[in-house]
């Protein structure tokens, strides 16, 4: 291991960075470069030493190298996805290989750049892919009160219903129905959608295929940020919230009308988990897909 892999763990307080590539020249410019803006940096010359040093340390974000020796850049990026790592992925890659940096993307990696790059343009992708990932994080949290409200809510209106009679039982499901309309009519409005645009059009058409803007970049001929741009004006949502709501609509009619598996619900529309699932579904609606499908045969 080099001299650069052997410091302490990274400060939680800085952003910390593992920086990959088999050029030691590069390495030591990135460390240096980094560490002026204030970042935690470590270095590994191949992927083996990044893996373990990933298994070790909570990285913010990996910068990585493709071609490097022993394994490659995805190979090694796919094993650290296997081991469900949360860090960002950054990958480098030469001017010729942008269609295996579109492969990693698939992968799982953040984003790419191509060598050579201005250090200015990294680190504002690594502020902002960090910035991303502390508001993911924020709402995750957000998403597990609702998840608990939902519970308590569930409950407690079981036990009323014990208590209650049967025409309050029935008043009761009634009002539960009516939320769950309205919330089927939020899923399926249009938000005055501008049916020309091509892009929301797409994503409506092939949300249970895609996973990230790359996907739909690469078929519209557009970067990253005009794909975000198209969805936040039509539709008043991030790229994310929009692939999850055209996803859902998806869902909820399977939920209705076949007797399908939730799990299997959860893949066919483009889940990577049936827990992800559920969690994306309970926090657009209020309640959880389970919850849905049999208030839904209730009022059938």
């Amino acid at each position: 291991m080099s001299e650069e892999t052997s410091i302490n763990q990274p400060s939680q307080q800085a952003i910390s960075v593992l920086v990959v590539d088999d050029d030691d020249l590069f390495l030591r410019f990135c460390n240096r470069m980094l560490e002026e803006a204030q970042f935690t940096v470590q270095t590994a010359p191949n992927g083996n030493e990044a893996i373990a040093m990933a298994a070790k340390y909570a990285y913010d974000v990996i910068l990585m190298d493709i071609n490097m020796p022993l394994i490659n850049g995805l190979a090694c990026l796919e094993e650290l996805k296997k081991g469900h790592n949360k860090t960002e992925v950054i990958i480098v890659t030469s001017k010729g290989d942008l269609q295996t940096a579109v492969e990693a993307m698939k992968l799982g990696a953040a984003d790419f750049m191509t060598k050579p790059f201005q250090i200015g343009t990294l680190i504002d992708k690594i502020e902002s892919l960090v910035a991303q990932a502390q508001t993911e994080d924020l709402s995750s949290d957000e998403r597990r009160r609702n998840d608990r409200r939902t519970e308590h809510e569930d409950r407690r209106t079981e036990r009323k219903e014990r208590r209650m009679g049967d025409r309050r039982a029935a008043n009761e499901r009634r009002l539960s129905n009516e939320r769950r309309l309205s919330n089927e009519r939020r899923l399926s409005e249009d938000r005055r959608l501008d049916s020309d645009d091509p892009v929301i059009a797409y994503i409506q058409q092939n949300a249970t295929q895609i996973s990230t803007r790359q996907d739909v970049a690469d078929v519209m001929e557009l970067t990253l940020d005009q794909v975000s741009a198209c969805v936040q004006t039509a539709t008043g949502q991030s790229f994310r919230q929009w692939l999850n709501t055209c996803r859902l609509q998806r869902a909820t009619q399977l939920l209705k009308e076949t007797e399908m598996e939730i799990a299997r619900i959860a893949l066919d529309t483009g889940f990577a988990t049936v827990q992800h699932f559920s969690r994306v579904f309970s926090n657009i609606t209020g309640i959880s897909p389970r919850k849905y499908r049999q208030q839904n045969r209730q009022s059938t």
